[in-house]
């Protein structure tokens, strides 16, 4: 019937949208998105921070506990992300072990509190099926400026995020 067919196009809509294992949005979704946010910048100007995220030693994750317990720990930290972001913000998995948080309608320094709330979040959330191992994350940090391509943008808060991990791991860097 026409119905069954709406509510199959509304679900296979989501499934195109949404990573099946964290239920946030997906990479294809974020680029999506960005693009549109910096298209919409034009017009609207507003306050954006792109924060990327990589769960530092998710290889060691996998290889001692299993990935049934990866899986595991890639939820919880989705589920950290979706406490601390706003109804206007936007999370989505990235890929693999690496999410992807874009912060708006706030100042820089109220984007960088909640990146190091959830930072901190993470390294306080101990896993049982890890022995009550916890683990942490890295981040890097841009803040649009108005003048960023989409690509510039996402290059610079994925740099910041090398460099984070590239300097000890378990720390913001401001690109």
């Amino acid at each position: 019937s026409e119905q069954e067919l709406r509510i199959q196009n509304i679900i296979m809509d989501r499934l195109s949208k949404i990573d099946p294992l964290t239920d946030l949005y997906n990479h294809k979704t974020f680029h999506e998105y960005l693009g549109w946010l910096i298209e919409h910048q034009q017009s609207n100007p507003f306050s954006m921070q792109l924060a990327v995220m990589d769960i530092d030693n998710f290889k060691k994750v996998n290889d001692c506990y299993g990935h049934s317990v990866g899986d595991v720990v890639l939820q919880k930290v989705a589920a950290i992300l979706l406490e601390y972001i706003g109804p206007d913000d936007f999370a989505a998995r990235y890929g693999g072990e690496e999410f992807i948080v874009i912060l708006t309608t706030k100042t820089f320094e109220q984007s960088y509190e909640i990146m190091q709330q959830i930072l901190a979040k993470v390294a306080d959330t101990p896993f049982a099926e890890m022995e009550g191992k916890s683990i942490t994350v890295s981040i890097g940090m841009h803040d649009y400026t108005g003048a960023d391509s989409k690509n510039s943008t996402f290059q610079q808060a994925d740099d910041a995020l090398y460099e984070a991990k590239n300097t000890g791991k378990n720390k913001i860097v401001i690109s």
